[in-house]
């Protein structure tokens, strides 16, 4: 893999002011979750993110066993000879690499939503830190946006959507 991956979450480090191992850690859930939608709910899922060179591995963990009851889980004895070699008995773990080109649309997106998400509530907690010592005291900022009775204020690299209410005829600020 290349270095896009890591070149795209140093901007959203950069951008979102969020703290890379958070964006790592919602990069590992999410394609955890991609990767059980793609191969069953009960899979044993490892995903490791190298940044010396961007490479992710995503990996399936199975127990080798003499009779398989959970597919997703465990791996029949034979199946682990023929792809393994001869010296795994039952009990052992094996692991099989999992090609993100494989996990289709719908598991990619699944990933995407779970990234998204962590990213806007590590917004919210740096925002919520941000402010939480200076209530009551007088901030400047800058209005982007006056849209349908809202304003999108903008202090600070940060942006809040205020409720607007019209000016009713007589009425004084």
């Amino acid at each position: 893999m290349d270095y896009s991956i890591l070149d795209a979450l140093g901007a959203v480090t950069r951008e979102k002011n969020v703290d890379q191992r958070t964006l790592v850690e919602s990069l590992t859930i999410g394609l955890q979750s991609a990767a059980k939608k793609k191969v069953g709910l009960n899979a044993d899922i490892q995903v490791d993110v190298d940044f010396d060179n961007g490479e992710i591995d995503i990996l399936q963990r199975k127990r080798v066993v003499e009779k398989v009851l959970d597919h997703e889980s465990e791996i029949s004895l034979e199946e682990a000879h023929l792809e393994f070699g001869e010296d795994l008995e039952p009990g052992d773990t094996v692991k099989i690499y999992l090609d993100i080109a494989d996990f289709g649309r719908n598991a990619i997106s699944v990933a995407k939503q779970v990234l998204m998400q962590k990213v806007r509530e590590a917004e919210r907690g740096n925002v919520y830190e941000e402010f939480r010592d200076r209530v009551g005291e007088v901030v400047v900022g800058m209005v982007q946006q006056v849209d349908r009775g809202n304003i999108l204020v903008n202090v600070n690299r940060i942006e809040a959507l205020l409720p607007f209410r019209e000016r009713i005829k007589g009425e004084n600020y």
